[in-house]
């Protein structure tokens, strides 16, 4: 992994992972690791990767099921794409790193730092709710109709439900100014594996136990203000179990951080770094 951009396959114990690793940063530069979301692949993370690669080392992989990397086996596991971000990061020497995790990544990335806490400087958890609820704390209605067709229903959504999806994750002004992005990600979700993805479900295989009072990693949750897959009380009540973390509240974003709010997520990466060296 070498060039910034040229994907590259890594099989780590067997399994096989597709990502992108830009290689050294800076000297005294920490390496950042990003966790991508449901539907999402490394490759949703590309703006953000162009402003952190001239100084840091910038890791980013698909997760099982995801992207090209290995199908999963059985359901959607935080623990074990957990375990597998462990390995991965392993096999490229990591001993230890910043992470940013976005919805479905930043529940791994809870699970990482409960189980890794040695591998967590410090962590962004962007557009999630605390996970140890398990799936059945989940309520349907905030979820994407095309995931909650998938991951509750177990069927593969319709056309017109993965528009709606593309729509569902960002705010109002985005979705009224900026019909040319909505259409974007509608493309971009029309060439998810929505078959696969409706045979595997959602584990909750010991996520009694990941407790966020357990991650004590210097902690920011950024959540938008019009965010309808994750409410701003559950941000909130993430934010507030966490023993060392900021809650940012972006306005007018929805759940697409990544797209609405990319110098906010710029800002809070930063504002982490400083952290580690004050």
């Amino acid at each position: 992994m070498t060039r910034l951009w040229e994907e590259q396959v890594v099989t780590v114990d067997g399994v096989r992972y597709t990502g992108i690793d830009t290689g050294e940063g800076t000297e005294g530069a920490r390496t950042v690791v990003l966790l991508h979301g449901n539907s999402g692949s490394w490759e949703s993370f590309i703006p953000l990767i162009e402003l952190l690669a001239p100084r840091q080392r910038v890791i980013a992989f698909d997760q099982r099921g995801f992207g090209g990397s290995v199908p999963l086996r059985d359901r959607l596991d935080y623990l074990e794409m957990a375990d597998d971000t462990a390995a991965i990061l392993r096999a490229r020497g990591v001993e230890s790193a910043i992470f940013v995790g976005f919805s479905m990544g930043a529940g791994v990335l809870q699970a990482l730092a409960v189980r890794r806490p040695r591998l967590v400087d410090a962590a962004l958890y962007g557009g999630m709710a605390r996970i140890d609820g398990g799936p059945s704390s989940l309520d349907p209605s905030t979820l994407p109709p095309a995931v909650r067709a998938s991951l509750i229903e177990n069927r593969v959504p319709s056309d017109a439900e993965i528009r709606d999806s593309a729509g569902f994750a960002f705010g109002a002004r985005t979705r009224r100014e900026h019909p040319d992005l909505i259409e974007a990600v509608y493309e971009r979700l029309r060439s998810h594996d929505w078959a696969a993805a409706a045979q595997r479900g959602l584990s909750a295989s010991g996520l009694g136990d990941i407790d966020p009072r357990r991650m004590h990693a210097p902690a920011v949750v950024l959540i938008g203000e019009e965010d309808r897959c994750v409410p701003l009380a559950s941000a909130r009540e993430l934010a507030s179990a966490l023993p060392d973390a900021e809650l940012i509240v972006v306005p007018e974003a929805g759940h697409a951080l990544m797209f609405e709010a990319l110098p906010q997520v710029l800002a809070a990466v930063r504002r982490l770094e400083q952290r580690l060296i004050s």
